[in-house]
C-alpha cells in the first residue's frame, strides 16, 4: 500500500518488492501452489480497484482491433519474431513473451502471425518449466494448449 501511495503501478510494485524471509521461507509458504505475487496482486486490486492506471486500458478497443492496429504499425514482423527468439535464447522467456505478443494477439492466418502464435505456445511451455507455483505452471500449459488447438479465446484473456 505504501508503494501504491508513492504512485507505483502494479508491475512496478511486483518488480520492486522483496518478500520477508521470516514469512516466506517457511515450508508452508513456499511457492508450490500459489506465489507471493498473487498476494500482492490481490492487495493491489483490493486497495486500488480494477484499473491499472494505464489510460489505454481504461476504455480499450476490442482486442482483435487493437492487435491488428499494432501489427499494422510493424514494418517487418520478422524482426519481432527474431527478437523474441533472441530473448528466449538468452534465457529471458518472459520478456520474449512480451515481444511475441506484438504479433501473436492478432487474428489472421498470415505466416508471421501463425509463426508468432506457435512461438508463443512454445514460450508458454518453457515458462511453465521456469516457475514454481502449480497454478502458474497450469496457466502457462493450458494457454499453450489453447493456442496450439487454434482456440482464439486466449487472446481475449491476454
Amino acid at each position: 500500500v505504501d508503494r501504491m501511495n508513492a504512485g507505483m503501478a502494479e508491475g512496478e510494485i511486483l518488480a520492486d518488492i522483496t518478500y520477508p524471509a521470516e514469512l516466506f521461507d517457511q515450508p508452508w509458504m513456499r511457492p508450490t501452489y500459489g506465489a507471493p505475487d498473487y498476494i500482492v496482486r490481490d492487495i493491489y486490486r483490493e486497495e486500488n480497484g480494477w484499473w491499472d492506471r494505464n489510460p489505454t486500458t481504461l476504455h480499450p478497443a476490442p482486442p482483435a482491433a487493437a492487435a491488428a492496429a499494432v501489427v499494422s504499425a510493424i514494418a517487418d514482423p520478422q524482426v519481432v519474431l527474431d527478437r523474441a527468439r533472441e530473448l528466449s535464447d538468452a534465457g529471458e522467456t518472459q520478456l520474449a513473451l512480451h515481444v511475441v505478443d506484438l504479433l501473436a494477439l492478432a487474428e489472421g492466418d498470415e505466416p508471421t502471425l501463425v509463426e508468432a502464435r506457435s512461438l508463443k505456445a512454445e514460450l508458454s511451455r518453457r515458462r511453465a518449466s521456469e516457475v514454481d507455483p502449480f497454478v502458474s505452471k497450469s496457466c502457462y500449459r493450458s494457454s499453450a494448449n489453447m493456442i496450439e488447438a487454434g482456440d482464439a479465446s486466449w487472446t481475449s484473456l491476454a
